[in-house]
């Protein structure tokens, strides 16, 4: 939020510049971003346009003529809302802009342009510049800009959003004040009064915790003072007219969002309700909105009249002719105002601030205030209410405060009256209650719950640089060793030895991604509230999130590999939590043998881990995988993973060369499957080894074998695919070595253990010798 310094200024007996105020912001905990200094070159000047004509050899631009008090300027312009009789800003020949640009004489299609009718946004003003920025009719023809449209220092800053205080003048003055030991001159105005009721209609207590309602009488037309406009631009919000810039102005001052409907295009009682099915409103920003059941909406007998605590709608909205308005203060839900907002993509001043949860203590303030300033600038006059529905109890919290306890908390020791006089400075009450103090954080400190947050706010007055530079003392009670965090650590190392990159990225992925790599989306768990379209969905599996970093890094090398230890979602029963399972992934781009890396690695961490994984042909999504070369993991009979190249069509797909290849362990199963390293002693004499190459049907997996002659320990020569062969047949070489701790074993024992080896793979497999 941007804070203009003469405003801050206003509530503070003793004026501050704004590095004192930036630093006292700082101190109470509130990020600053930047001061920054809004201050506009001499030679723009406020004009009046006296004529607008077409230009001759360009349609969109036009030709006005533009009094700057001792002269007229012709200056070719392109802003489609510029009209006769308009008040305007105009930057002369020689002006410089904020951005540094600096206006000149020019020819535009063989139009002499004597310099810019400027918008807000050349003006350093706002972010609009589809239209230049027009002005109150009873500024001066020639008098300098900066006299009105300067705002002075801002500062800008970022606060917490637990703390909706500090979205308000007010409330950051209020920090301010206490930091410099000064008292804030703001004084909350009388609550308003009128013999005559108004009625309002039915308000859902469930949306909306407090809704006050006044009906008020305006002078239609009249102007924002020069001071209300200099503020709300200081602060970033576009003046519009006087009851919309005063709303805007009491949101600003005090956090308390409000809103002003033409009394006279309303009908009947004004209540908060749900929207209805198939229901629309067109909004203040001109665009019709399909509502959605769970939206709250403002509506009087008939129709909507806005959505709630998000905008307005053009159907009552406030205009120059307007004699008489329905000013609202309210709070309402914040998640659903939350949930309004982000779906509709309309995230407003207003909504944001409901989001925070504004407390149902500031409505009749904010409604005061507002009141106090149209009868002011707008001779405004009450017809009736205020009318006030609440369901809520006020925020204020008593705490229960132990001296010692805040001490122990800080790190140094601190009395009850050293408490007590930090506390005051912030307009809290603290009473004495025995050994203890009771203090009673105000309502418009909501998030305020416990003595932790009370010495937050101690400290924060005491002073950061008193805390102690110690160690506070503490002793775990009971020390239990992590297995899985050092399990994972160990892993890592593994697949770092190999080159292989750490990545984290989104649990989010995009439909576009599921659908390239064959996916259904509608087996996947979508987000209600995604943040973008490109994280709508939940994933179950790695490869989308490690194929689209791959895809971004191609140009790094050709040959790279990335990992990641994370979790995947895996759908379960209608309105029951996913399942979150841990997961280890690897993608290996390389020109080739990208498989045999991935396979290796699976190998490194089933030796690291003494663990016996099983790999079974099949393929592991139907349009990634490569039907020859993908496979599923099983430990202990449970599936737990796949391996496999990626399809070159989804190679091709994310742009990338080569071959890819992709491992994904299911890592809970696997950890769970881990089992201790037996280490047996080396004979001192030679070994033996033995080759046999048996012929057995196609299907038999070296993982079989080696479960049939595990007592062998076999090791894997290699598969042969022959012609020579039956159909449906391969050769499969096995190599058993032979040794023994005693002494040389003999050939005749080492054939009869290969004979018996042979046997064993006969009565199992059908082998034959080849």
């Amino acid at each position: 939020m941007k804070y203009p310094v003469e405003w801050l200024n206003e509530y503070l007996p003793k004026k501050l510049a704004a590095r004192e105020m930036a630093d006292a912001m700082e101190l109470a905990g509130i990020e600053v971003e930047e001061i920054s200094s809004h201050q506009l070159d001499d030679l723009i000047v406020i004009g009046k346009v006296k004529s607008v004509d077409p230009h001759p050899d360009a349609d969109k631009l036009r030709i006005a003529v533009v009094d700057v008090k001792n002269s007229t300027s012709s200056i070719v312009c392109g802003a489609p809302n510029l009209e006769p009789g308009q008040t305007v800003a105009v930057a002369q020949a020689g002006a410089v802009m904020p951005d540094g640009m600096k206006i000149t004489k020019t020819k535009i299609r063989g139009v002499e342009s004597n310099g810019m009718i400027c918008s807000e946004k050349e003006l350093g003003l706002g972010d609009d510049h589809e239209g230049i920025m027009i002005l109150p009719a009873d500024l001066k023809a020639g008098s300098k800009a900066s006299t009105i449209l300067e705002g002075g220092e801002v500062i800008d800053a970022t606060t917490a959003a637990n703390r909706w205080d500090l979205n308000s003048l007010v409330g950051v003055v209020r920090e301010i004040a206490a930091q410099v030991n000064q008292k804030m001159t703001f004084d909350a105005p009388a609550p308003i009064k009128s013999s005559k009721a108004l009625k309002l209609g039915k308000v859902d207590g469930k949306l909306s915790g407090r809704y006050m309602l006044t009906r008020l009488s305006v002078e239609p037309g009249r102007q924002s003072p020069d001071w209300l406009v200099r503020r709300l631009r200081g602060a970033g919000v576009r003046p519009i007219g006087l009851v919309v810039d005063i709303t805007n102005y009491v949101m600003l001052e005090l956090g308390q969002p409000l809103h002003a409907f033409d009394a006279s295009k309303t009908e009947g009682a004004i209540g908060v309700r749900l929207a209805s099915k198939g229901e629309k409103l067109v909004t203040l920003d001109g665009k019709e909105r399909s509502l959605h059941h769970a939206d709250v909406v403002i509506a009087d007998d008939k129709k909507a009249l806005g959505l709630a605590g998000v905008m307005g709608a053009a159907n009552s909205e406030v205009d120059d002719t307007t004699t008489e308005i329905l000013l609202e203060s309210a709070t309402f839900n914040r998640a659903m105002i939350r949930q309004s907002a982000l779906r509709h993509g309309l995230r407003s001043d207003a909504s944001a601030r409901f989001e925070r949860g504004v407390p149902i203590d500031l409505q009749p303030i904010g409604l005061a205030r507002a009141t106090q300033l149209l009868q002011k600038y707008a001779s405004g006059k009450i017809v009736a209410g205020p009318a006030d529905f609440h369901s809520q109890k006020s925020t204020v919290t008593n705490i229960s405060v132990r001296p010692e306890r805040i001490s122990r908390l800080l790190g140094f020791e601190l009395s009850s009256s050293e408490i007590k006089k930090q506390l005051i400075k912030l307009d809290w009450v603290v009473k004495p209650s025995g050994s203890k103090l009771t203090v009673v954080a105000p309502w418009w400190r909501t998030e305020v719950k416990d003595e932790a947050d009370v010495a937050e706010e101690v400290m924060k007055l005491e002073g950061y640089d008193k805390l102690p530079a110690k160690l506070p003392h503490w002793r775990p009670q009971e020390v239990q060793f992590d297995r899985f965090c050092a399990a994972k650590w160990q892993a890592k190392s593994v697949l770092r030895s190999l080159g292989w990159f750490e990545t984290v990225t989104y649990s989010f992925i995009s439909e576009k991604q599921l659908t390239d790599l064959g996916m259904k989306p509608e087996s996947y768990l979508k987000l209600k509230n995604p943040m973008s379209s490109e994280q709508a969905y939940l994933r179950v599996s790695l490869l989308p999130s490690l194929l689209s970093a791959t895809s971004v890094n191609r140009g790094y090398s050709r040959e790279f590999g990335m990992f990641e230890f994370s979790k995947v979602y895996q759908k379960t029963a209608d309105g029951k939590l996913p399942d979150e399972i841990s997961v280890v992934a690897a993608l290996v781009v390389a020109p080739n043998n990208g498989y045999r890396q991935v396979k290796s690695a699976l190998d490194r961490l089933c030796y690291e881990f003494n663990v016996d994984v099983e790999v079974r042909p099949g393929a592991f999504h139907s349009k990634a995988a490569h039907p020859a070369n993908s496979g599923m993991l099983y430990l202990n009979g449970q599936h737990a993973g796949v391996i496999g190249q990626l399809h070159p069509s989804a190679v091709s797909a994310q742009k990338l060369r080569g071959e890819v290849s992709f491992l994904e362990l299911n890592w809970d199963k696997f950890l769970a499957a881990a089992k201790p390293k037996v280490y047996r002693e080396i004979s001192r004499f030679p070994s033996i080894t033995r080759d046999l190459s048996v012929v057995v049907n196609r299907q038999v997996t070296w993982f079989e074998i080696e479960e049939a002659l595990k007592d062998l320990a076999p090791q894997f020569i290699g598969d042969f695919y022959g012609k020579d062969l039956p159909e449906g047949k391969k050769v499969m070489t096995v190599r058993l070595e032979f040794s023994d701790l005693s002494r040389t074993l003999t050939d005749d024992e080492a054939d009869a253990a290969a004979s018996k080896a042979l046997e064993i793979l006969k009565n199992k497999f059908s082998a034959q010798l080849r």
